[in-house]
């Protein structure tokens, strides 16, 4: 239980430090990371559809 417990206090520290490092950039590159992961979704979409 305790080792489960390390692993989420981890997790979270390293959800956190992700947000720090996101916090850095300019919105720009959450744009076109955004727009990345969009036309993904619609060639997805496409292939569903086919």
């Amino acid at each position: 239980m305790e080792f489960k417990v390390r692993q989420i206090v981890d997790d979270y520290r390293a959800y956190l430090e992700d947000c720090r490092a996101y916090m850095q950039y300019p919105p720009r590159l959450f744009v076109i990371m955004r727009g990345l992961l969009g036309s993904g979704k619609t060639t997805f979409a496409q292939e569903v559809a086919r």
